[in-house]
């Protein structure tokens, strides 16, 4: 079992109701809290009450596209980087090339294979680029890296 500290959220928008749910309860067995919305209007509600720790969408919902969706939530949380999983019915290069255009982690093709979704949701979590939340982005006067906060806040 995997453990989520008690910040972590996952976001799941899935017009499919069957496949939301399995994907939910996927995460949920395997220790991650979770919340599932068919739309992305309810979607959007969930993300705007709690900031997800990641997002799983589906590339076509109702309204609009998971591409579209995924732009509204990063707007909202400007420069907080939302690891996104797209996933979808049709695998096809230009809808995979598309998911990463779009800045998805990862694409998951349906039907969703429990273990492959479990380890995605694990490296996007701890992906590289998650580590700039605690980078002070104020390089260092002599060397110009960047320091982590925890050195700076040790050495003041």
């Amino acid at each position: 079992m995997h453990t989520a500290d008690a910040a972590t959220r996952l976001l799941v928008v899935d017009r499919d109701n069957n496949c939301r749910d399995y994907i939910c309860s996927q995460l949920e067995n395997a220790g991650f809290p979770c919340d599932g919305a068919p739309t992305a209007a309810i979607g959007l509600d969930l993300a705007r009450r709690e900031m997800p720790s990641l997002i799983i969408v589906e590339t076509q919902l109702d309204a609009c596209s998971g591409f579209d969706f995924v732009r509204t939530v990063n707007h909202e949380y400007l420069g907080n980087d939302i690891p996104i999983i797209y996933i979808s019915a049709t695998s096809s290069s230009e809808v995979i090339a598309e998911c990463h255009e779009a800045g998805g982690t990862y694409f998951l093709s349906k039907p969703i294979d429990p273990t492959v979704l479990i380890e995605l949701v694990d490296k996007a979590l701890w992906m590289p680029h998650l580590i700039r939340r605690h980078v002070d982005v104020a390089a260092h006067p002599t060397t110009r890296a960047p320091r982590i906060l925890g050195e700076v806040a040790a050495r003041s």
